[in-house]
């Protein structure tokens, strides 16, 4: 498995979670099968940003069966 960028760990801590952050990493714990965490940051995207469209797209393609 690839490891996930320390990047978005070090953004995160430094206060830097805007939505956008949350939404690249639930996609990149998603393409590493890490689905649990990758809900969880979609959740605190979700919190942070209910209406915005991006959000609400990202949890709805996390919801439909994989193909």
């Amino acid at each position: 498995a690839r490891p996930l960028s320390p990047l978005f760990a070090v953004c995160i801590a430094r206060g830097l979670d805007h939505f956008t952050v949350r939404l690249d990493r639930a996609e990149l714990l998603r393409e590493l099968g890490r689905h649990r965490e990758a809900q969880n940051e979609l959740l605190l995207a979700q919190r942070q940003a209910p209406t915005d469209p991006a959000v609400m797209q990202a949890l709805w393609r996390s919801a439909q069966p994989p193909r």
